[in-house]
């Protein structure tokens, strides 16, 4: 059972650069608080089946690949929403005309592939990490240990659902 749900996925109107705002509005199921992350940590899109996928996660522990310079080997804490029991909130983020991708291993002239387009989009794959207690790993642990933590502590729940436009009712709950 899902403990976050996804109750509706709203896409804006492109602006002059193509960009999209994306608001996925969210409820806790559970009967405790939850920290939802509200930070973007993936974003893809596959041009065939024009699903757009969106990750609100924690920091990913995995190796960048080679060629890749990591700035801070310090990670993140995500931003949290903060849910009571029932309580509806909203993530956004923004999806650009063109998401590039990058290859991992094979060098610097590997790592970024061609822009794909973001064309329409039929579904959006919603990928949420929450957690009864907030994400702040001991300050005592080295950063992949941090990381591991984070990942440790995270429920994910994962939805399928069709966006709809900002000015359109939003979908009846069906739990």
């Amino acid at each position: 059972m899902a403990k976050v749900s996804v109750v509706a996925v709203r896409l804006d109107d492109a602006d002059a650069s193509g960009a999209r705002r994306l608001r996925v509005v969210i409820r806790n199921d559970t009967s405790a608080q939850l920290h939802v992350s509200g930070e973007l940590s993936g974003l893809s899109y596959d041009p065939g089946s024009r699903v757009l996928s969106v990750d609100f996660g924690v920091p990913h522990d995995d190796d960048p690949g080679p060629g890749i310079v990591v700035v801070s080997a310090h990670p993140f804490v995500p931003h949290q929403v903060v849910l009571a029991p029932g309580e509806e909130g909203e993530l956004s983020t923004v999806v650009p005309a063109s998401i590039h991708q990058y290859n991992r291993g094979g060098g610097l002239s590997s790592i970024a592939r061609p822009g794909v387009a973001v064309g329409a989009i039929d579904h959006t794959q919603v990928r949420i990490a929450s957690s009864p207690t907030p994400f702040q790993p001991p300050l005592d642990l080295d950063p992949k240990a941090r990381v591991r933590h984070m990942r440790e502590q995270a429920h994910f729940d994962v939805q399928r659902v069709t966006p709809s436009r900002p000015d359109e009712p939003r979908p009846p709950h069906t739990p």
